[in-house]
């Protein structure tokens, strides 16, 4: 028997992937129930949810440069990039 009904997916939820491989069906006595005189049949397409990928950067302030002086010396400091920084 080739399915003769189909449902396809045209929107989804945010934060989910759109699936629009459709989903066939028949409408029979055995898949089917009757609600308020109306033929009901169920079908159920999974969402799948968004899958993606996070960079993270830190960033925060560093001894740049040391500028000495006659009498002493002064530090600077830039925010920027922290390389090589790790998470605890």
């Amino acid at each position: 028997m080739i399915p003769s009904n189909s449902l396809v997916e045209v929107s989804a939820p945010y934060g989910y992937v759109l699936n629009s491989d459709p989903v066939y069906f028949d409408i029979t006595e055995e898949n089917s129930s009757e609600e308020d005189a109306v033929t009901v049949v169920v079908v159920t397409k999974e969402n799948a949810p968004q899958m993606g990928v996070i960079t993270v950067e830190k960033t925060g302030e560093y001894l740049a440069a040391v500028i000495d002086t006659k009498d002493s010396k002064r530090l600077v400091y830039e925010v920027g990039g922290l390389a090589g920084a790790e998470s605890p």
